[in-house]
């Protein structure tokens, strides 16, 4: 399988080569690790991509609701947004008793004026998030949470 696989590759990156010189400007076609010739080294640049997953990065996930986020199912939470202006005017319908929480990256942490003023109530009152603040659960993500005492439709307010 992987013989096959390499010769296809091979095969691909043989059909992009240019019969054409390269001036300097233009990159030659097929020279992935963009080492000025085209070669077997090229195959194992390819190799190494389709090995990383694409070397694609990971995609930022916002959430605002309900589910507590945890390393298990944070990517897959509904909904869930990739910018933190996508967040704001969501509302969530919460029962009292229950938690409303915000997933955003530690880079986008609220601060103390903004988490005060978090969220606003079906009534236009300002709702906060308290202070527990869970920085470690997920590398690179701050989780906040807050305890709704009655059943209460919720607004992110924050536009940052």
């Amino acid at each position: 399988m992987k013989k096959k696989l390499l010769l296809f590759i091979t095969a691909m990156l043989l059909m992009c080569i240019s019969a054409f010189a390269q001036n300097g400007e233009t990159p030659l076609k097929g020279d992935v690790n963009e080492d000025g010739k085209v070669d077997v080294a090229d195959i194992n640049a390819v190799i190494k991509i389709m090995k990383d997953a694409g070397g694609t990065a990971e995609e930022t996930i916002y959430y605002f609701g309900t589910i507590k986020p945890n390393i298990s199912n944070y990517q897959t939470l509904i909904p869930r947004y990739i910018s933190s202006s996508e967040v704001y005017n969501k509302t969530v319908n919460v029962t009292g008793g229950n938690y409303i929480y915000y997933l955003c990256p530690s880079s986008h942490a609220l601060t103390n004026e903004q988490r005060k003023n978090a969220m606003l109530d079906q009534g236009g009152f300002i709702c906060k998030f308290s202070t527990t603040i869970d920085t470690t659960s997920i590398t690179g993500y701050t989780i906040y949470q807050q305890l709704v005492d009655n059943d209460a439709t919720l607004t992110f307010n924050i536009n940052y």
